[in-house]
């Protein structure tokens, strides 16, 4: 049930226009502003890849951070190899 609620953002910005340049990105999120704060919070499934993505910014333009740092943090993820624990 979270996840319905999750997966259909009425707002497009923050990590969701963020990530709307890497195909095949399911996102379920939810964001908040309050005066100069913007916080955004996601779990991010691609392929094989499940991560979390959070981001808070105390400034007029930490909506526009939270956008451009969205993409390269998930090219971050997705493009490095498998770990092995315990090995």
């Amino acid at each position: 049930m979270m996840k319905a609620a999750l997966s259909n953002p009425g707002i497009h910005h923050k990590f969701v226009k963020g990530l709307e340049s890497r195909p095949g990105v399911r996102i379920y999120r939810k964001s908040g502003t309050w005066k100069d704060f913007h916080a955004d919070s996601a779990l991010v499934e691609y392929g094989r890849y499940r991560y979390v993505i959070v981001g808070l910014a105390e400034h007029t333009h930490g909506g526009d951070w939270l956008v451009r740092l969205a993409a390269p943090l998930h090219d971050l993820v997705v493009s490095r190899p498998q770990l092995v624990v315990g090995r």
